[in-house]
């Protein structure tokens, strides 16, 4: 597989947007797995797909998993940042003993 088709395949997953009554579930997975490939396979877009994705979880009031995935992506203060917004006030110091 070429570079080319897995940015392709991350604009995909990404080109699906949340719309009131959709399955939630569903996105969750679909945007998780652009993140997974790009960290995988597109490494220069794994920041920015990250933050994207996060967004989106946190739109939809998943902040935990939002702090994870960003946590996973190595974006420890924006993984904080979503914890304090969240008020995740537990997984925000597991994130930030990590982090010391």
């Amino acid at each position: 597989r070429g570079s080319d088709e897995y940015d392709s395949t991350i604009d995909a997953c990404l080109a699906k947007r949340y719309a009131e009554g959709a399955d939630t579930a569903y996105l969750d997975e679909l945007w998780e797995g652009a993140v997974r490939i790009a960290i995988r396979h597109v490494p220069h877009r794994k920041d920015s797909v990250c933050v994207e994705v996060a967004a989106r979880l946190k739109a939809i009031g998943k902040h935990a998993k939002a702090a994870q995935l960003l946590r996973e992506c190595g974006l420890m203060s924006q993984a904080l940042d979503v914890c304090i917004e969240g008020r995740l006030w537990s997984l925000g110091r597991e994130i930030a003993q990590q982090s010391v």
